[in-house]
């Protein structure tokens, strides 16, 4: 992977390195793993590169991910938008409409993190 140009060359790149993982812990169903980001309007240009990265991880192993902004979840923290992640879990786990909310295992990440190995099976390490 010494020079990426293209997106299909990071993809193709992210998934032909050799995982450093090779345990699954079984008691975790695919189906039951979430991943929740918030992107805030400004930061769309360099959190894109990991929205697409981490969509095409997801929908490998079967995740839900869901991508949120101040437009489409609380804007809980206007004022420092790091926060609102916090606002997007307990939404996502609201027993009544959370979209989450059969959720065994919600990973929160930040926007512009890149999840490099995707044969890495995120239940492994629960």
């Amino acid at each position: 992977c010494s020079s990426l140009g293209l997106w299909s060359d990071t993809v193709e790149c992210v998934e032909s390195s050799p995982s450093v993982y090779s345990f699954h812990n079984s008691q975790i169903d695919k189906s039951t793993v979430a991943f929740v980001v918030f992107a805030s309007t400004d930061i769309w240009s360099y959190a894109a590169p990991a929205l697409l990265l981490n969509t095409h991880y997801a929908e490998m192993h079967g995740y839900k991910i869901n991508f949120l902004s101040e437009d489409s979840a609380s804007d809980f923290f206007p004022e420092d938008r790091r926060w609102n992640k916090i606002a997007a879990v307990l939404d996502a786990f609201d027993p009544q409409d959370g979209w989450a909310r059969d959720a065994k295992l919600l990973v929160a990440m930040d926007a512009d993190l890149i999840i490099m190995d995707s044969k890495f099976a995120i239940e492994a390490v629960a």
